[in-house]
């Protein structure tokens, strides 16, 4: 039933002379409530904004580029990630409601004098953040000669993002790091090659202010402290990239994590990124290997999701200017990977993901525990993560969809580019 206001019905004067409104009648305040979330300006109202890091910072400023550019944010309760191309950097959260140390005040609240006058607490370069032990792993071309342990111009460290898990209170790095194999600059592919997601996460939600008591390198910069060859800060952080032991790709990971399913039986013997993989001009290659073209990080309640659209550098690629004979677009590599929390058992202890043995990807961090790979198509949920690809059938039939569609490249274990005609297959929840 629709309601009537009175309004629509009487006029003021017939309300009055019915007696129903007094006229004159004192208006009793109701009072202003207080704000249930604190200024982060105490006693000002000015808006905190600035320009970020200054291009003047030689030290940890790129001077050249051979990679896209990119630019990513992560805002977390006292602390402001960014990384603008390949370098990373920490800034104090200026409009944060609380300090690491406490309420904030007046006194304590953080002062942006300026749009150029809010220097970063922490930054550094991608590469030297990673550090040179990762790098010889990631990027092992003419690592045996190269005093920088295999970073040579063949290593591009791309894509990289940020995001702020604000469910679980977690900082998420994502960035892939491909060695082409090209050691020359216009030349052709000389040495073997890798492609490999890099994930990072924080072990905290927040970060003490640099210089404050509790605090430590966020990011070890290119002079490190004393003892320190760079690297990832492990108080801070834990890293998941393939190393052979942290369970993020295969055990030899000779081809990168990008081209690797653990879970998956078989499934690395169909990946080659040597140079003889490489077929001749309009020919098929026998085995396949997966450079990245992008790469996206996604969050919900349960999982972290990977994702990175691929090139199967197998295929011939004449020179810029040429159309390739074969259409390389391989599909889309995608890798979930469970976070993981308690929850009661039907025995009453405390276990991880219901109905699951695995401890998901932010228990294991804790403590840098390496991850168990899982399979899609099994019984399986004891995985901490999951492969996810087209199938040429239901049930419990793993064969990859080798191409999607007349004219594109074979792209095994993929998801396919929207031309495919892809089967709904079942599958157990990750």
């Amino acid at each position: 039933m629709k309601r009537l206001s009175w309004s629509k019905l009487f006029t003021l004067a017939a309300l009055v002379s019915l007696g129903i409104v007094t006229q004159g009648a004192t208006v009793v305040p109701v009072g202003t409530p207080t704000p249930r979330v604190p200024s982060a300006s105490p006693g000002t109202s000015n808006l905190k904004a600035w320009e970020g890091f200054q291009t003047t910072n030689y030290l940890n400023t790129e001077q050249y580029l051979y990679t896209r550019s990119v630019a990513s944010i992560a805002t977390g309760p006292t602390n402001i990630i960014t990384i603008v191309n390949r370098r990373i950097a920490m800034f104090d959260n200026p409009n944060a409601i609380l300090t690491p140390g406490g309420p904030l005040t007046a006194s304590t609240q953080k002062v942006v004098a300026g749009p150029t006058a809010y220097p970063p607490t922490n930054e550094a370069l991608l590469d030297v953040w990673l550090g040179e032990a990762v790098l010889r792993n990631l990027c092992p071309t003419n690592t045996s000669g190269n005093v920088l342990g295999g970073s040579t111009i063949s290593c591009l460290v791309d894509h990289a993002t940020v995001r702020y898990d604000q469910l679980q209170g977690r900082f998420l790095v994502l960035m892939t790091v491909t060695d082409t194999g090209v050691q020359t600059i216009g030349n052709g592919v000389t040495s073997p090659r890798k492609a490999s997601w890099v994930l990072l996460i924080s072990k905290f939600s927040t970060f003490a202010s640099l210089g404050t008591a509790g605090s430590s390198d966020v990011f070890i910069t290119p002079t490190p402290p004393a003892g320190s060859t760079s690297g990832v800060n492990t108080a801070n952080w834990s890293i998941y990239y393939g190393s052979g032991s942290d369970g993020f790709g295969g055990v030899s990971q000779v081809n990168g994590n990008i081209n690797s399913l653990p879970g998956i039986p078989a499934a690395d013997a169909t990946f080659s990124c040597a140079v003889g993989a490489i077929a001749a001009s309009g020919a098929t290659p026998t085995t396949n290997c997966y450079f990245p073209t992008d790469a996206r990080l996604g969050i919900d309640n349960d999982n972290i999701i990977i994702t990175s659209p691929v090139v199967n550098v197998n295929y011939f690629i004449p020179p810029a200017g040429t159309t390739p004979p074969v259409n390389t677009f391989a599909g889309t590599r995608v890798r979930v990977i469970k976070k993981g929390g308690a929850s009661p058992s039907a025995g009453g202890s405390p276990v991880q993901s219901p109905g699951s043995g695995a401890k998901g990807l932010y228990q294991k961090s804790l403590t840098s525990t390496a991850l168990t790979a899982g399979n899609q198509y099994a019984a399986d949920t004891a995985g901490d993560y999951y492969d996810l690809y087209a199938s040429t059938g239901g049930g419990t039939l793993i064969t990859p969809l080798s191409a999607f569609s007349t004219g594109y490249a074979n792209g095994p274990y993929t998801v396919g580019p929207a031309t495919a005609s892809i089967e709904a297959v079942a599958g157990p929840t990750v």
